[in-house]
């Protein structure tokens, strides 16, 4: 994962772009999904592929870069600027998608398709589930230890 910072110090907006080759622990050849934190928007990229976008004078932009996962990519906690942090592991099967995360709250993930039945503490949250695009946001319930939160596609 990598964060990229972007600021315009200008009177005047700016023009700004990246790849996944300039976060050193991604591979540039490889798709990775974008996090767009302050918009709340996110972008896939095909390997090698640039994100391009304009601040305005005295704007500023934070863009969370994540390596593309089977299923999903988690973002983590989406209400914190490193929300990835809040996760232990994440496991994937061809049917299933297992995160453990340290921190419950508002979390997040990227997916191509939404999942059939999302659970957690043996809990069915599937109908707590929002959708937009590829986003996938839920609020998980506060837990005394480790959140274990499972996806099945």
């Amino acid at each position: 994962a990598g964060v990229i910072a972007a600021y315009n110090l200008t009177g005047t907006a700016q023009s700004f772009s990246f790849t996944a080759g300039d976060v050193p622990e991604l591979d540039p050849a490889g798709s990775c999904w974008v996090w767009d934190f302050f918009a709340r928007t996110a972008r896939r990229l095909e390997g090698g592929g640039r994100w391009t976008g304009s601040l305005p004078a005295g704007g500023y932009g934070l863009y969370l870069l994540l390596p593309e996962g089977r299923r999903c990519t988690f973002l983590g906690r989406t209400d914190k600027y490193a929300g990835f942090l809040a996760l232990e592991t994440v496991q994937e099967t061809e049917n299933t998608t297992i995160a453990v995360l340290y921190e419950t709250g508002p979390v997040g993930w990227l997916a191509a398709q939404p999942p059939r039945r999302v659970a957690a503490g043996g809990l069915d949250l599937t109908g707590r589930l929002e959708t937009a695009g590829p986003l996938c946001t839920l609020s998980l319930p506060e837990a005394p230890d480790r959140m274990v939160l499972e996806i099945d596609w």
